[in-house]
């Protein structure tokens, strides 16, 4: 069971390690970036880039959700304990 979860711990390690080197790469060198994760094939590129935007608008958005549930939380507890402003 620990060797499992070790296991499983370094595919998800490597992903993520290999999302941020991708990332790096795309940024400091373009050129190598389409030789080596897009087999050359430079029109993928601004599809990448699209993609990439999309995913960051999306978690900005999260994270503004996650900030509201976090202050409705402790509005919730101020409420509960009647501690007013």
């Amino acid at each position: 069971m620990i060797a499992l979860c070790n296991i499983a711990f370094i595919v998800l390690w490597l992903t993520k390690f290999i999302a941020v080197i991708r990332v790096l790469i795309k940024e400091e060198y373009p050129r190598l970036y389409v030789v080596l994760f897009l087999c050359g094939r430079s029109d993928k590129m601004s599809l990448e880039t699209v993609k990439r935007a999309r995913d960051v608008k999306k978690e900005s958005i999260i994270e503004s959700i996650e900030a509201v549930m976090q202050f409705m939380s402790n509005m919730k507890s101020m409420y509960a304990n009647n501690v007013f402003y």
